[in-house]
């Protein structure tokens, strides 16, 4: 489960994105009428992938980072007709909104403190493999190098006992691999 991120906190965000970022002027236009209702920002949820798996979601891109700068989703439909979304936006204010921004690096910092969970992206199989591969190894990678600060240890204390049992399970550890 994600954190809930604050209305005064997503709406401090669009703000510095309307400062700061380079949009076409309808998404300008759209961010601006998110801003001026509390309902639909707390509404707005930040995410940072698969927007086109969401149920109705904004891909806005700063014009200085990709060339597609606009698209809105709304179930299997996309267009990049601002003046739909707007229309969408306006008669669904009570609808979550999932909002995939390309930032420019600046801006993708303060773009991370508003960013949630997207509970429709879907992870495939070899994705979460993967993952479970790598969490496997960093916790390999952990337990030698805590044997291996008990070897250290027992060397620099000149204990016989415990060299001989944590080198045995460091040599058990490489072997298992």
């Amino acid at each position: 489960m994600s954190v809930k991120i604050p209305v005064s906190a997503k709406k401090e965000f669009i703000r510095l994105l309307l400062e700061e970022g380079r949009f076409k002027r309808e998404v300008i236009w759209i961010f601006n009428y998110i801003l001026s209702h509390d309902k639909l920002v707390e509404n707005v949820i930040f995410i940072n992938e698969s927007i086109q798996e969401t149920d109705r979601g904004i891909y806005a891109a700063d014009q200085r980072v990709e060339t597609e700068n606009f698209r809105y989703y709304k179930g299997d439909v996309s267009t990049t007709d601002s003046e739909k979304a707007f229309h969408d936006i306006r008669l669904n204010r009570e609808e979550t909104l999932y909002v995939q921004l390309k930032l420019t690096s600046i801006m993708q910092a303060k773009f991370f403190e508003v960013l949630e969970d997207n509970p429709h992206h879907k992870v495939s199989t070899r994705e979460r493999r993967k993952i479970e591969l790598t969490v496997s190894d960093l916790e390999k990678q952990n337990k030698k190098r805590l044997i291996d600060h008990y070897v250290n240890k027992a060397l620099d204390e000149r204990d016989e006992e415990a060299f001989h049992e944590w080198t045995a399970k460091y040599a058990e550890l490489s072997k298992a691999e």
